[in-house]
């Protein structure tokens, strides 16, 4: 047995000074007061700050290897789990991948130290589809047939996108709720409010809970038609409507949980904000095109790449004259999720890698700064990746520090509360599965990655 003494304890939901935990093979078998277990166990670690294993609510563990395609396609897979490990995520939900992929990587991550998985599978949506790995439901009887078969595969939640419509979303949560299934979606064919009284469970993406519809009408004809237009439409609007409000209220009278990926809005919003993002040597070791972008740092190789840019990302070239759109709308996001926290709406953090630029595990930390820069409070940022995630999961083995719980925790140097939420970075160890992941262990993770 091993027990844990620590100055502070953020048990998921709680401060605690001085505090003991004691593990037992995976699990945590007693809380107590700090060196209250000396006597009974054959390890003692010290640390500054203990708190549950991060948890990453929106992935796509997903990825490629240049040259031959045949041999070990899941590499990079393998490498994107060790990014989230060495970052102290413990924990993901994928919301959308092959089922093929999710079944594999189950698998393997039951031999080899690498986050817990839950995962919808194949992402359920109306043709035309977006992604390949999506399954056709056009029809009532189609939704019905698929949620079938994702049950049998052994989903852990259902996922709906952007073409579902209101018939289709309401087949899919009713044939959900019968076979015990949480619904994620990213909407765009139907309203929020509606959605959120169906019965949706969680909706992902801050950026698609605002539309035109929320705007002057004035306003609506001069949007643009490519990515743009999400920006244009966060700095028309106006939060202290009542529609605004109303909506608000929707959301936090059905406990609906909010997902809002903001880095990925801020990156693909703005290709600046891409190219110059921090740690893209791993990134390359998941999406190789990544190597490219190095070069996109030049305004020159900007120019010439600029249609190719245009065709294959979803993103933004910004006039400078544009800037400062994107800066209001950045912040009218922050002030919209201030809002919803203050209003006890629901709030769980994700990063969605690997979109371009969004490094596994490293996007995540960055998310969480900018939860910091929207006003949230750390308690409450903190709750959003361990209590409130695994809460979204229905999971109660997670999130918490608690007698029974899996001892999947984060030790760190400095003090949260104290040093801001850039202490995450500062790991001291890591502990997934009751087993003990050192500095030199994590270095271990990194180098096998770069490989």
């Amino acid at each position: 047995m091993i027990a844990i003494d620590c100055d502070t304890m953020f048990d998921g939901v709680n401060i605690y000074d001085n505090t003991s935990v004691l593990i037992d093979d995976e699990n945590i078998v007693s809380i107590g007061k700090k060196g209250e277990f000396k006597s009974k166990i054959d390890k003692v670690i010290d640390c500054k700050f203990l708190m549950p294993g991060l948890i990453d609510m929106h992935v796509h563990i997903g990825g490629y290897k240049e040259g031959v395609i045949s041999g070990n396609p899941f590499l990079p897979m393998k490498k994107f789990l060790k990014l989230l490990l060495y970052n102290g995520v413990t924990t993901v939900r994928d919301v959308g991948n092959s089922i093929e992929t999710i079944l594999y990587l189950k698998r393997w991550v039951e031999k080899y130290p690498a986050p817990y998985i839950y995962s919808s599978g194949p992402i359920l949506d109306e043709p035309p589809l977006i992604w390949p790995h999506s399954r056709m439901i056009k029809t009532p009887e189609e939704a019905v047939f698929e949620i079938n078969r994702l049950s049998i595969e052994g989903v852990d939640l259902l996922k709906i996108y952007k073409n579902v419509t209101e018939e289709i979303l309401k087949v899919v949560i009713e044939q959900a709720n019968a076979k015990d299934l949480k619904v994620a979606g990213h909407l765009e064919n139907v309203d929020i409010k509606i959605a959120a009284q169906l019965g949706i469970h969680s909706l992902e993406h801050v950026f698609t809970l605002i539309n035109e519809s929320y705007i002057p009408d004035e306003m609506r004809d001069s949007l643009p038609n490519d990515f743009k237009k999400n920006l244009y439409i966060w700095k028309a609007v106006d939060l202290n409507t009542d529609s605004i409000k109303r909506l608000v209220e929707v959301l936090q009278k059905y406990n609906v949980f909010i997902c809002p990926t903001i880095l990925v809005f801020l990156r693909m919003s703005n290709i600046e904000e891409m190219f110059t993002a921090p740690n893209l040597e791993y990134m390359e070791k998941i999406m190789p095109y990544h190597k490219y972008f190095k070069y996109m740092k030049n305004p020159i190789a900007q120019l010439f790449s600029k249609k190719y840019i245009k065709k294959y990302f979803h993103t933004s070239f910004l006039k400078k004259q544009e800037l400062p759109i994107f800066n209001e709308a950045i912040e009218k996001i922050f002030e919209f999720i201030k809002i919803l926290v203050n209003n006890g709406v629901n709030i769980i953090a994700g990063s969605d890698t690997p979109n371009p630029s969004i490094v596994p595990g490293f996007s995540l930390h960055e998310e969480l700064e900018l939860f910091e820069k929207a006003g949230l409070s750390i308690i409450d940022i903190l709750k959003s990746v361990t209590s409130k995630a695994a809460e979204a999961l229905g999971e109660n083995t997670i999130g918490l520090i608690k007698k029974g719980y899996k001892a999947n925790l984060l030790l760190l140097k400095s003090n949260p509360l104290i040093n801001k939420i850039k202490a995450l970075n500062d790991i001291d160890k890591i502990i997934l599965k009751g087993k003990v992941l050192t500095y030199k262990d994590r270095q271990k993770l990194l180098s096998q990655v770069l490989k």
